[in-house]
């Protein structure tokens, strides 16, 4: 699963609510998948089949982080890509627009998250084998300006060669 990465230094006021539901948070960590699937304790066959094969509803996954993501996270591959303050807003839009608010000011959770500081949400979209983590991770770093693109992000692996390359020197 690819997510991304957000420094909690306050998203504007109007965007992103649903972080409030994480006050100690340094960082705020987002993906986005499958809404039987991504929360699975225990993932079987038919659940994997049928978020592959059949677009079905999505939710957004939020952590709070207080702890630099690498720490966090020491097992994953965590890549930094700098953005600047004029650019930093387009990810954020992104990610607000991906919550299904129906109205309301904020998406209410809708269970607890993978980790103990974690919740999901409802989102907008719906998941499949051609729109998954992976292709809405890469629209968001596209939106924010990286040069990346959805397109052939089947496995997260895809799109990790595309990440890393934005760090490389050209």
């Amino acid at each position: 699963m690819l997510a991304l990465l957000l420094t909690a230094c306050a998203p504007p006021p109007d965007r992103l609510p649903e972080t409030a539901d994480f006050p100690e948070a340094r960082f705020i960590e987002s993906g986005w998948g499958d809404a039987v699937f991504f929360p699975a304790k225990q993932v079987t066959l038919g659940m994997t089949l049928r978020a592959a094969l059949v677009p079905t509803p999505a939710v957004v996954h939020v952590v709070g982080l207080r702890v630099e993501p690498a720490r966090f996270f020491p097992e994953a591959e965590v890549v930094s890509l700098p953005i600047d303050d004029e650019n930093f807003g387009r990810p954020v839009d992104f990610i607000d627009a991906s919550f299904e608010r129906s109205g309301a000011a904020r998406a209410a959770a809708t269970g607890p998250g993978l980790y103990a500081t974690s919740l999901f949400f409802p989102a907008k979209g719906r998941f499949h084998l051609f729109n998954t983590c992976n292709t809405w991770t890469a629209r968001a770093l596209a939106a924010a300006g990286f040069d990346v693109s959805a397109w052939g992000t089947l496995r997260a692996e895809a799109l990790m060669r595309q990440v890393r390359a934005l760090v490389r020197p050209q």
